[in-house]
């Protein structure tokens, strides 16, 4: 356009220099060389026609600059308008097109510090792009992220309104969602103001209704809105894997209390009734095989007593089982008499009573052998119990 104008603006100047000549021509064969009368006449005859002349170039050149002037004007209107023409906010938006999440950055370089993640749904303001870094800010964060892995406008936008809901939220109580986008439909249900409904986008818009999960609902008691995700910081993402750990370590912990419950109740047998003389028999052979152990050694082997009783195997009583022939080495020596004549230890005493009320300490086992044996089974203290 302006191109054209100075163009004409040229031509016009040349059409003017074209008239002026022909004028000064004119005046210059108007006049005779050898003449000296009527000089002065045919001057001023020259003259007005060479006002004439000019008058209607100034005429010319009037008209071609109103014309000139109207389309300067008109073109400056022309870029006017689409200077004003908004641009979508979305040419200042940005997404990532990464599954899972992306570092942004205090510096637009792989060697920069971690300052949040950007994950898949979060949007993201662009501040500007330079040597193949988007400057960004996304709730809290502020960074850099690599253009190598984002999409901007249209296409962030496409993907935004494809991951965030449409939500409706009523203004209004009582407000009734309906099977169809009509006041005299049938009534769905009511909800309350303040009830966030999601927006169902898969079927057609209907002017003055807004289609909901479960029908429609009138547009004038709702307020429709999409609250994009933002970035959320180092600091944040650290707190969050923080409370996982807290909750899988608490989780462990239940788990392990619960089997250890139950191993507690699978290991609790039945009490059995015992004289004295019973216990601190148990106790004295208790003390003998283990009196060096430390306490769940000592009801271990109580518990292998009582295993044996149970099965019937070794005799129908605790003295028949402690004195039945090669099984407890010390019930064939004087040594069980000394320690019960002297009264066993406080210790042996309490896992012989632990025992006859039913705690089993090696799940049923029978048998027992000194570590050095090299047995299988479970080991507690220096025994191995199978």
């Amino acid at each position: 356009m302006i191109l054209d104008m100075k163009k004409k603006h040229t031509a016009i100047r040349k059409t003017a220099a074209v008239l002026g000549a022909a004028c000064m021509i004119t005046t210059m064969t108007a006049l005779p060389v050898n003449a000296s009368a009527g000089v002065t006449a045919v001057i001023e005859s020259t003259q007005k026609d060479n006002v004439t002349a000019l008058s209607g170039v100034n005429i010319l050149l009037a008209r071609t600059m109103t014309l000139s002037t109207n389309q300067v004007q008109e073109e400056t209107e022309v870029q006017a308008a689409v200077a004003e023409t908004p641009a979508s906010i979305w040419d200042s938006r940005l997404m990532t097109t990464v599954s899972d999440e992306m570092n942004v950055r205090d510096s637009a370089s792989e060697d920069g510090n971690i300052v949040g993640y950007l994950r898949s749904t979060d949007v993201a303001d662009i501040i500007s792009a330079e040597n193949g870094w988007y400057q960004i800010t996304s709730g809290a964060v502020s960074g850099y992220v690599s253009a190598q892995y984002v999409i901007t406008g249209a296409e962030a936008e496409a993907r935004a309104n494809e991951l965030t809901p449409t939500l409706a939220t009523v203004t209004e109580n009582g407000l009734r969602i309906r099977e169809a986008a009509a006041e005299d439909a049938a009534i769905v249900k009511t909800v309350s103001a303040g009830d966030v409904l999601t927006v169902n986008t898969a079927v057609p818009a209907v002017d003055g209704w807004v289609a909901v999960e479960e029908g429609y609902i009138s547009a004038d008691y709702v307020t429709v809105s999409q609250e994009y995700s933002t970035a959320i910081t180092a600091a944040d993402r650290q707190a969050e894997l923080d409370a996982i750990a807290a909750e899988e370590a608490a989780a462990k912990a239940e788990e392990e209390s619960k089997a250890q419950e139950a191993q507690e109740a699978k290991n609790q047998q039945a009490a059995v009734m015992a004289s004295a003389d019973d216990l601190t028999l148990m106790a004295a052979i208790i003390q003998l095989e283990a009196g060096n152990q430390p306490y769940e050694g000592q009801v271990a082997v109580g518990s292998v007593i009582m295993n044996r009783l149970r099965s019937g195997r070794w005799g129908g009583s605790i003295s028949g089982v402690i004195f039945a022939p090669g099984q407890f080495y010390p019930a064939g020596s004087a040594a069980v008499a000394n320690v019960v004549a002297a009264g066993p230890k406080a210790s042996c005493m309490q896992a012989a009573q632990d025992a006859l009320n039913g705690v089993d300490m090696v799940g049923g086992r029978t048998q027992f052998r000194p570590v050095s044996s090299g047995r299988d089974g479970l080991v507690i203290g220096g025994h191995v119990f199978f």
